[in-house]
């Protein structure tokens, strides 16, 4: 079914010229060019106007392809694609294809080139994303009802589920992931064939890359929530986590899940909640030592904050002070809670110190979210929780937290007589006592509270 279509008025005036370069490119040279998949579907769709994936098909070879245009990247020429570095656009660029047996449930056994849109449509995962687009003529192809899928906000497999689901067992994560960053609903039949025996063992095949690429663009969306209910309730998180996983979340948590914003945030809110063995996790699910560090120090400071809530100590009067701006007064803490919260700073001074910016920006976030828990303790101002905050950011930029910021170092301890793994433990022990009294924080003051 052709539409007429004009995207003129749904892109950036600059997008819209450069589009039209390309495919006037492709088409005085004899070749067709459509734009399809997700650009289309969010165009239709009006979720935003400027685009960082944006997808060709057409009946040029790659060879072809790549004497079109002065840069192009070879990125994956033995399945028919290629990337198109032009005017600031990285554009990926696909020849036409034939539906094609899948043996190892990830990718064609053969490439089969096409000659028309139409054959290559019908090989892809989606209705919504089967829909192309031709600038020139100003028409939308949609064979397969994408459209109407739009409106009823519906993800359906492109003919038979079960099939689609077999030639890539990515599909039905995709599925799910869907439902997150466009907030749609899986079509029953889409979602019977997920429940499959043989579907299942497909998804299994898949590599735990593709698993988590999915999964990190779902904690992205502003809807996560709407993804891992279907990952639980399809059962899809099981074959990937084994028995690392609760059967039953509540609606709170998803609720709270979805007020984050930031998507390593959600995660480590996902994580806590399900009490995962980070370590273990974290090496299925093949994340880099950094993310998990960074899972790492919000988990920590969920269990501290939720643990030792920065007000529990604080009567009326004292509370009256600080909405006085009075800051004396977080000097009544016990120093044993002090200490714990410092402790914290100091390991994520000492292993993320260059994301800090990043880290306290969401635990910011965290903290404004956890306003009613301000409410039960009836502080009606959440002015209060910001001037936790601006203690904390204090405390990490102008207090000694680690071994490092001391006044002393292990040259000076051996003056007094220490050896090998002795000058780490004073370091250590001297540490505890400035982290309590940072004021003393001087080489006198230490060395000579070190003295034998």
């Amino acid at each position: 079914m052709k539409i007429p279509y004009s995207i003129k008025d749904k892109v950036s005036y600059e997008l819209f010229n450069i589009l039209q370069e390309i495919s006037y490119r492709f088409e005085k040279n004899g070749y067709e060019c459509y734009f399809v998949g997700g650009f289309i579907r969010d165009l239709l769709l009006e979720r935003k106007k400027n685009f960082e994936d944006i997808d060709i098909s057409t009946n040029a070879r790659p060879e072809e392809v790549m004497k079109l245009f002065p840069k192009v990247i070879p990125t994956g020429i033995k399945h028919g694609t290629v990337t198109i570095l032009y005017k600031g656009l990285t554009i990926e660029c696909t020849t036409y294809r034939k539906e094609s047996q899948y043996s190892d449930h990830r990718r064609p056994d053969k490439i089969e080139y096409s000659k028309t849109i139409y054959e290559d449509l019908s090989r892809r995962d989606f209705t919504i994303n089967a829909l192309a687009y031709n600038i020139k003529k100003q028409e939308l192809i949609d064979e397969f009802n994408g459209i109407e899928d739009l409106k009823n906000r519906l993800i359906r497999s492109i003919g038979n589920p079960k099939d689609r689901f077999l030639e890539d067992g990515l599909r039905p994560i995709r599925a799910c992931r869907f439902m997150a960053t466009l907030e749609f609903e899986i079509e029953q039949n889409t979602k019977n064939a997920i429940l499959d025996k043989d579907v299942r063992v497909a998804i299994q095949s898949i590599s735990i890359e593709r698993f988590t690429e999915e999964l990190k663009k779902g904690f992205k969306a502003k809807k996560t929530s709407l993804m891992l209910k279907s990952l639980y309730e399809l059962k899809i998180l099981h074959l990937f986590l084994e028995n690392d996983l609760y059967e039953k979340i509540p609606e709170d948590f998803y609720y709270y899940l979805d007020c984050l914003l930031n998507e390593n945030l959600k995660m480590s809110y996902w994580f806590w909640y399900q009490k995962f063995d980070l370590k273990k996790i974290s090496k299925k699910l093949k994340f880099s030592n950094k993310l998990m560090k960074i899972i790492e120090i919000y988990i920590l400071y969920i269990n501290i904050y939720l643990e030792y809530h920065p007000f529990n100590q604080f009567d009326d009067k004292d509370l009256q002070n600080l909405k006085n701006k009075n800051l004396d007064v977080l000097k009544k803490y016990q120093k044993e809670l002090l200490i714990i919260y410092k402790k914290f700073l100091g390991k994520l001074k000492k292993e993320l110190f260059a994301e800090k910016e990043e880290i306290f920006k969401n635990l910011s976030l965290f903290i404004k979210q956890n306003y009613y828990n301000l409410k039960e303790k009836k502080i009606d101002e959440l002015e209060l929780l910001n001037l936790f905050y601006d203690w904390l950011r204090y405390v990490i930029n102008n207090e000694p937290l680690i071994t490092t910021d001391l006044a002393i170092n292990g040259d000076d301890i051996k003056t007094l007589g220490f050896t090998g793994k002795e000058i780490g433990l004073k370091l250590n022990e001297v540490l505890e006592y400035v982290l309590e009294y940072p004021e003393h924080n001087s080489k006198k003051i230490l060395l000579e509270k070190l003295k034998p």
